[in-house]
């Protein structure tokens, strides 16, 4: 965003915004799906589910201090950072100052927020509209299988819990994972015969694809950036 003269404040705005309404709309939508379809939990991917819901609902939760408690935040991070080091964690004042210092950097942020209050819900709205959308990939596939007799709210609610599932993995795109715990998900929805293709046909919407569009656009906009800048360097001479 600098690259292309957006100031680092904007930048950073938009940023926080857009992961605080990914993480808002992650963790209410999984909590709201575990009620509905708690029958789909068990064995590994209820404790992956678990596991990915806390770290949503953390980030989140960290997140929102940022944004609207920050000195408070501040000071729980100080006296956390101090019993560390007393238990003797040497490095434990070089984090804590790394940490502040972060602080500092959002504190803009934090200040437009609250001065922006329903720009900033908005925003909230629009992520989750784009995440229940995103969910929504798997009924499609279905229907595009010719299949019926699950409803759109059932695959959904699948979607989500496997989202979740998967998300707290420090794998990239939960590569793997997300793929087995599909394939453990909509078993009983595809059947035997099609639930291979349609893992592959729901992973490639929803991740491959994405990751061709993002390759793609990088690409033209770094041949743009260095057309520019070679103009502005032939100016300049």
């Amino acid at each position: 965003m600098t690259k292309e003269k957006i100031s680092a404040g904007n930048a950073t705005i938009a940023i926080l915004i857009q992961t605080c309404g990914i993480q808002f709309a992650v963790t209410l939508l999984g909590i709201i799906c575990a009620i509905i379809g708690h029958g789909m939990l068990g064995g590994a991917v209820l404790w992956l589910f678990i596991i990915g819901l806390i770290i949503n609902g953390v980030a989140f939760l960290i997140l929102a201090l940022c944004i609207f408690f920050p000195n408070w935040l501040r000071k729980v991070i100080r006296k956390i950072m101090g019993f560390v080091y007393k238990i003797g964690f040497t490095h434990a004042k070089e984090w804590q100052k790394s940490i502040e210092k972060g602080l500092d950097e959002y504190s803009e942020s934090s200040k437009y927020i609250k001065t922006h209050r329903k720009e900033f819900i908005q925003a909230l709205m629009k992520t989750t509209v784009q995440i229940v959308l995103f969910f929504m990939i798997p009924f499609f596939v279905y229907k595009a299988f010719n299949l019926s007799g699950y409803n759109i709210f059932t695959l959904f609610t699948m979607q989500s819990i496997l989202f979740v599932a998967t998300s707290g993995l420090p794998i990239p795109g939960a590569i793997g994972a997300s793929e087995t715990v599909f394939l453990s998900l909509y078993g009983a929805v595809f059947g035997e015969g099609l639930l291979s293709s349609a893992m592959l046909l729901n992973r490639g919407i929803n991740f491959y694809w994405f990751v061709i569009i993002s390759m793609v656009v990088v690409l033209i906009n770094t041949v743009i950036l260095r057309r520019v800048s070679g103009k502005d360097q032939l100016k300049k001479k």
